[in-house]
């Protein structure tokens, strides 16, 4: 799977109202979430979409990647994610309530763009 693919994955998931897993994105690029280093590469990624949104004027695309055990979704999203939206210039001290309000922003946005 390329960065593209990607990209258009993550689109789908937002039109279907869902989240992914780390390890649910990274197996399809041939990342393995037990490495750092594919772990880094991955961070890398998401952050560069989600900053490709923002400067377009959309919601942070990677807040449908969230933690999780054997594909099942339970956490939210790496500690990246918030750097990153903190860089952007959002208030995160409070994460839970950003993370809420951010997966329905991208949920909202991508489902009426069918």
């Amino acid at each position: 799977m390329t960065n593209y693919d990607l990209y258009g994955h993550l689109i789908e998931t937002a039109r279907k109202r869902r989240v992914l897993s780390y390890r649910d994105v990274a197996a399809p690029m041939g990342l393995d979430m037990d490495s750092p280093k594919d772990r880094d590469e991955l961070s890398k990624i998401l952050y560069e979409i989600s900053v490709s949104e923002y400067n377009q004027g959309r919601p942070l695309l990677s807040v449908l990647v969230i933690g999780g055990e054997k594909g099942i979704p339970s956490k939210i999203p790496g500690s990246g994610f918030y750097e990153m939206a903190s860089d952007l210039g959002f208030n995160i001290s409070e994460k839970l309530m950003f993370f809420v309000e951010e997966l329905n922003r991208v949920h909202e946005f991508w489902s009426e763009k069918k």
